[in-house]
Formats: C-alpha cells, sequence, structure tokens
C-alpha cells in the first residue's frame, strides 16, 4: 500500500523570542515539508524587510514579544504584504480583535491544530 505524501510547500516566517518554542516550530513545520525562516525578535525582521531581504508565504507571530509586538509586527506586514496571511500565537486562549492577522493559535492547542490552520492559511 502506498503511503499519503503529507509533504507541503511554502516558506513560514516564524517570530517567536522563546528559543526553545522557536526551534520545535521550526522543526515540526519542516517536518512537514515547509521551509522556515526564523527570527527572536520584531526589530531585526523589520530590519531585514526594509532591506528587501525577506520573502514568505506566511508569518507566525508570538504575541508577546520583546521589543516591538507581536500585533505592531503584524500590522506593519498586513500593510506591506496585505495578501500573505498571518497567525497570531498566544500563551493565552483569548484572541485579540482580529483585523491585523488571518488566524489566531493558542499554545495551549495541540501541534496539528497549528499545522492544519497553516495548510488551510496557505492554500488560499
Amino acid at each position: 500500500m502506498k503511503k499519503k505524501n503529507d509533504k507541503k510547500s511554502g516558506l513560514i516566517l516564524v517570530v517567536e523570542d522563546d528559543i526553545g518554542c522557536n526551534e520545535s516550530f521550526t522543526i515540526s513545520l519542516e517536518d512537514k515539508g515547509y521551509s522556515v525562516l526564523s527570527y527572536y525578535n520584531g526589530n531585526k525582521l523589520m530590519n531585514d524587510l526594509s532591506e528587501g531581504e525577506v520573502s514568505y508565504d506566511l508569518a507566525f507571530v508570538d504575541n508577546e514579544l520583546p521589543g516591538m509586538g507581536g500585533l505592531d509586527i503584524c500590522n506593519k506586514l498586513k500593510i506591506r504584504y496585505p495578501d500573505r496571511p498571518i497567525i497570531l500565537q498566544s500563551g493565552y486562549s483569548n484572541s485579540p480583535p482580529k483585523f491585523q492577522f488571518d488566524g489566531f493559535w493558542s499554545k495551549c492547542s495541540g501541534r496539528q491544530s497549528l499545522l492544519n490552520l497553516i495548510g488551510t492559511l496557505i492554500k488560499r
């Protein structure tokens, strides 16, 4: 019996300051076939964006970041790339008002729910 290929494609931008979480997300996404570009703070990301060094298909942004917060990053990304989906993630289960991002994922949710959400948003 042939096994179904569940490999995906696309470049995911991961913005997460917790090194362990960032690495864990990166490994999970790469295992599913996505390419990943990781950032540990929004300031470095914004600098690279202004220099034209970043291209991505979906952004996965932590809400609580040092310096520039997740909602500020989402706002700046939506202004610059309005058609690219953004998932805001948080350790809290309550979603902030949804106007700067396309999906919300709580760190309390299972990893599979994140992968399903990413798959849905990238297909749009």
